[in-house]
């Protein structure tokens, strides 16, 4: 992953796949070594809280606290409900266009050949 100025590359090396279906991240974790979501814990050991910096909280997942994932997961989740309205909405556009392309086709089929 290339990195800009400000290294966002580098810092989205520091989160899991969060916006794939389960089965794919299950496939990449699969590939990941032991170790590799162990960091985690070790930062919020450290460190506490990836989003709120709380130390002495209960450890959730992927550096984050319990609250903390359930917030992230909520919003996740919501956004996830946006994409999919808008994928819906311009796939309904897609399939819209192509009906008028393929009448448009049939329409002028007879046509073919004679100009």
């Amino acid at each position: 992953m290339s990195t800009n100025r400000t290294g966002v590359g580098r810092r989205l090396l520091l989160f899991p796949p969060w916006f794939l279906s389960r089965e794919v991240r299950r496939q990449i974790e699969a590939l990941l070594p032991y170790h590799y979501h162990k960091r985690f814990r070790f930062y919020f050991d450290r460190y506490g809280c990836v989003r709120c910096d709380r130390k002495g909280v209960r450890y959730g997942c992927s550096g984050l606290c319990v609250g903390c994932v359930s917030t992230v997961t909520l919003r996740l989740s919501q956004g996830d409900e946006k994409v999919e309205a808008l994928y819906r909405a311009s796939r309904a556009r897609a399939v819209n266009f192509l009906k008028r392309r393929d009448t448009a086709r049939e329409m002028l089929a007879d046509l073919r050949g004679s100009v």
